[in-house]
């Protein structure tokens, strides 16, 4: 069951999962736009230690994910 979150109790849970996660604040945008993405066009790791990694952003969107029950969507059917 997914629920309709309030965007300012999003936006608050996206900034504390943020810090909680040791990740700057201005990764806001990018978990928001990724919450509802699949994680196939995204999650992946490039191995370039990237700061953050998209394994620890993917960690926060999980997070939010989880708190909302917001599910992602299935994977991507791209037939660019």
């Amino acid at each position: 069951m997914n629920v309709t979150p309030d965007a300012k109790e999003l936006e608050l849970c996206i900034l504390q999962q943020l810090a909680q996660h040791g990740v700057d604040l201005s990764y806001r945008g990018f978990v928001l736009q990724h919450l509802r993405l699949p994680d196939a066009q995204w999650r992946w790791c490039c191995n370039s230690a990237c700061d953050p990694c998209v394994e620890r952003l993917g960690a926060v969107v999980d997070a939010v994910r989880q708190a909302f029950r917001i599910a992602a969507a299935g994977p991507s059917s791209d037939q660019g």
